[in-house]
């Protein structure tokens, strides 16, 4: 494979950065010169999900900045930007009103916006320039009295039912409503004068978003209880808590899966997988040791592996694809734990390219395929995490069009870059990076996270690796599991966070960001440091119950089943 794509990830140095995109302010720091110029301006809180991104166009002579295509759907009412200011200068605002002296159907929207330094000040004018309405309006929250008492309604958005959790109540008092896009309109076929809902003649909800219109039932019962049941969690350990796996009591498991059917270990020695129904019921004495026939070649000939739909990849270590000692990368595909390998991919490189070529993957395998067997597979580079390979995959085992990324932010050290759902967007970290980035699949950035310390916390996910998010019982968890590389990182720890607040993945991100949570559940596996300062994280629904799987070298795996909430 001899053809080079590029993606370059967005990187942005800022003299003075006003909302950093990960939620952190830089000190305001004077200047005596009093300089008064925006260099770049973005805005940070667009879209519906308010995580979007847009770029201003600056007229430094006009003093004008323009900002085109901007989502009609964006909060208009509370705009915020970040930017590249002079130094110490800051904006006279940290949101603004677009929409005050316009009519909700406008379509170019001006506002005057001020920096200032020291005693100077300057004013721009911008310019947003929205595009067409995409999105139906939905409803995100909505509170209703009963008896004098408030009480959160239960939105369903995919069956468009509001349940209003006053089953006993013969009406209620609206008491606040939330829409978005913000500015959308709505009506309620049966209110009442003195803003009552009758549970005799409860009606529809309807919205109207500059013509997008949809509508929603209400019903005064109560919904089913949504999420899972945290108390009630069983753990099948196969770690240092327990007795470890003997496959892990080296450095020679670096990487491990689960998809709901079966557990993969990557063992150099003599990878194997074993059916997750025996090890739900506590026993792991049968393994399925996999075929190695033809199986060589690379710096380790066996490194890391994935499972996708019942389907086995492994991979090589190549330290130098180029190199015959040291390569080819490649990967070989089971298709079934009982199949002889076959090689699906052979890289050596990209023509013209001597230091990608000289790259070390294979520490890492993300397989991300659809049930037909279609989609993607990446490697990240290991050391500095800079540059991640791509191959287009078909029919499970057709690999093609080697696509390089690099991304803004090097993830070293056992990165991995993980499909949400069936969506565009992918997860990407690293044990050595703190921050999550939601990227698409060529590497453009959509949103991102960091996972830090909370002040007063013990909890420490810092180190979290093979991020994942399961949507599971209209509830949404994110999902990671820490590697340890020094004795003052904390030991391999599972982590899951309920990010269900938020109607998609990028809404659900925005209030992380604002909330940082503490996670709902931690599995730590209280192991040695080791310099193979891997993780590995996964998740299915097994028998009605959210199965999450968690894994490290020196600590072991196990799996941990999750009810659903119940009355």
């Amino acid at each position: 494979m001899k053809t080079t794509k590029y993606i370059l990830g967005l990187f942005v140095v800022a003299l003075f950065t006003l909302l950093a995109y990960s939620c952190k302010e830089d000190p305001i720091v004077e200047n005596p010169s009093g300089e008064t110029i925006i260099y770049s301006l973005r805005i940070i809180n667009g879209d519906l999900s308010g995580g979007g991104r847009y770029d201003g166009e600056i007229n430094e002579e006009e003093k004008t900045i323009t900002f085109n295509n901007v989502s009609a759907e964006t909060d208009i009412s509370q705009v915020k930007f970040a930017g590249k200011l002079s130094l110490g200068a800051s904006l006279d605002q940290e949101s603004y009103d677009f929409l005050e002296g316009y009519d909700l159907s406008a379509r170019m929207l001006e506002k005057t916006i001020q920096i200032l330094n020291v005693e100077n000040a300057a004013e721009y004018k911008v310019i947003l320039n929205l595009a067409e309405p995409q999105v139906k309006p939905i409803v995100d929250k909505m509170i209703v009295l009963v008896d004098g008492q408030e009480v959160e309604a239960s939105i369903d958005l995919d069956e468009k039912i509001i349940n209003l959790n006053a089953p006993n109540a013969d009406e209620v008092v609206i008491s606040s409503l939330t829409l978005r896009p913000a500015r959308a309109e709505f009506s309620f076929g049966t209110l009442t004068s003195d803003n009552k809902l009758l549970k005799s003649n409860p009606g529809k909800l309807q919205l109207n978003f500059l013509g997008l219109t949809d509508e929603y039932e209400i019903d005064f019962d109560k919904a089913a209880l949504a999420g899972l049941d945290f108390s009630k969690a069983i753990i099948h350990d196969f770690s240092v808590n327990t007795t470890l796996y003997p496959d892990f009591t080296a450095e020679l498991t670096r990487c491990a899966d689960f998809d709901g059917e079966y557990v993969l270990l990557a063992y150099r020695m003599a990878p194997k997988v074993f059916k997750v129904s025996d090890l739900l019921n506590d026993n792991a004495a049968n393994p399925i040791n996999l075929d190695m026939t033809d199986v060589e070649g690379g710096t380790h000939v066996i490194s890391s592996g994935a499972l996708s739909h019942g389907h086995i990849y492994l991979s090589n270590l190549a330290a130098n694809p180029s190199d015959a000692e040291n390569g080819p990368l490649k990967v070989y595909y089971y298709d079934t734990p009982n199949s002889k390998p076959e090689v699906v991919l052979t890289f050596d490189g990209f023509d013209g390219e001597t230091e990608i070529t000289k790259s070390r993957f294979g520490d890492n395998i993300s397989v991300n395929l659809d049930d037909s067997g279609n989609g993607y597979v990446y490697f990240v580079k290991q050391d500095p995490g800079d540059e991640i390979l791509r191959f287009t995959v078909k029919d499970f085992k057709n690999f093609s069009d080697p696509f390089l990324i690099r991304p803004s932010i090097t993830a070293s050290y056992y990165a991995f870059y993980n499909q949400v759902g069936t969506e565009d967007a992918y997860l990407f970290t690293s044990t050595y990076v703190s921050v999550v980035q939601l990227l698409k699949s060529d590497g453009s950035p959509l949103y991102q996270i960091e996972m830090l310390k909370n002040e007063g916390s013990e909890i420490d996910p810092s180190h979290g690796t093979d991020v994942h998010i399961a949507s599971f019982n209209k509830g949404r968890y994110l999902i990671m599991t820490s590697g340890r590389r020094f004795n003052w990182w904390p030991a391999s720890t599972l982590y899951i966070y309920d990010i269900s607040e938020g109607f998609d993945v990028v809404s659900s991100l925005v209030n992380y960001t604002e909330k940082h949570p503490e996670p709902v559940f931690t599995y730590a596996m209280e192991a040695p440091s080791s310099p193979a300062c891997s993780a590995n994280s996964a998740w299915a629904v097994v028998n009605g119950n959210l199965c999450v799987f968690t894994a490290a070298p020196h600590a072991g795996f196990a799996l941990i089943e999750i009810p659903k909430n119940r009355e």
